[in-house]
C-alpha cells in the first residue's frame, strides 16, 4: 500500500458528500443549498470575516476533486470525477463579494453560487 502523488485527485470524494459535510455548519434550504436566499438565484452567508469563510468553505469543499486556476487568473476551480465543479473567486464581478460557485451533477444535481458578506451590526 502506498499513496498517489503528483496532480491526480486527492481522497475518493464527492462534492455532494463535501456539501453534506458542511450542512451543519451553514443555514441551508431544503434542497441542502448552503447559504440563505440572496438576489436572482445567489445564496448569501454573512459573517464577521467574509473572504475567509469563503476561502475555508472553498477548501472543505474541494476534498476529492482536482483543483487548478481558472484560465482568467481570477480564482480557482476544482473538478470531480463524477463531473460536479466547485469555483472559488476572491473577487466576484458582480458585486466584489468573495463567491463559491457550486455545480453537482446527477439526477439531485444543482447549481447556485453563494456570496460572502459582512455580517450587520445590529
Amino acid at each position: 500500500m502506498g499513496h498517489a502523488s503528483g496532480g491526480g485527485y486527492s481522497s475518493p470524494g464527492t462534492l455532494s458528500q463535501n456539501l453534506e459535510k458542511l450542512s451543519n455548519q451553514f443555514p441551508s434550504d431544503r434542497q441542502g443549498r448552503l447559504g440563505t436566499k440572496g438576489r436572482n438565484k445567489a445564496r448569501v452567508i454573512a459573517t464577521d470575516n467574509p473572504a475567509k469563510t469563503a476561502e475555508n468553505m472553498y477548501s472543505a469543499l474541494k476534498k476529492g476533486g482536482k483543483e487548478s486556476a481558472l484560465p482568467n487568473g481570477k480564482g480557482r476551480l476544482t473538478l470531480f470525477p463524477d463531473g460536479s465543479r466547485l469555483i472559488h473567486r476572491p473577487v466576484s464581478s458582480s458585486d466584489g463579494s468573495p463567491v463559491v460557485e457550486i455545480s453537482i451533477k446527477g439526477p439531485k444535481g444543482s447549481s447556485y453560487k453563494i456570496h460572502f458578506i459582512p455580517k450587520e451590526s445590529k
